[in-house]
């Protein structure tokens, strides 16, 4: 798979950003794919946080990611398995002054050789676009959470 970057800058700061992006209780009820997600770890969100998360698309799909590297309120990265080989999906936040915050999120291929690599090359073709999707969405998602709503009277005047 080739790897995939979606970007969106935020009007949040960085600390609601990363306390939505970490929130699994309320992930299936704030992200419109997800329908459901199942915490299979207690605790803080942190590095070996685990949990099963059901998505709808072109196709359902149950992912189980984990959690690998986790440095708050900035950065955290998960990696799951899937049919095509193993994936590594990463958040990176950075503040843009005091109220904005840019979010990054990049997936790429977890490793793997010979057979596997040759499916996961003819699977990249057609799941490639579909993946940018859900990105695509999931920041759409995140920023009708945590942006703030525009005020009606002054709606007309905005750019």
């Amino acid at each position: 798979m080739q790897p995939i970057l979606e970007q969106r800058t935020l009007n949040a700061p960085i600390q609601r950003v990363w306390d939505v992006v970490t929130d699994l209780d309320d992930a299936a009820g704030q992200r419109s794919t997800v329908t459901d997600v199942e915490r299979l770890t207690e605790g803080e969100f942190g590095v070996g946080t685990r949990w099963r998360e059901t998505r709808q698309g072109p196709m359902d799909i149950t992912i189980e990611p984990e959690v690998t590297d986790c440095d708050p309120p900035e950065t955290f990265s998960v990696r799951f398995d899937t049919a095509a080989g193993p994936l590594n999906l990463t958040y990176r936040l950075e503040p843009r002054g005091e109220r904005s915050t840019h979010v990054t999120m990049s997936m790429n291929s977890g490793e793997s050789s010979g057979v596997v690599d040759s499916v996961r090359r003819a699977a990249s073709v057609v799941g490639t676009p579909a993946v940018a999707k859900l990105m695509r969405q999931d920041l759409e998602d995140l920023a009708a959470i945590v942006e703030p709503p525009l005020n009606p009277d002054t709606a007309d005047d905005a750019p």
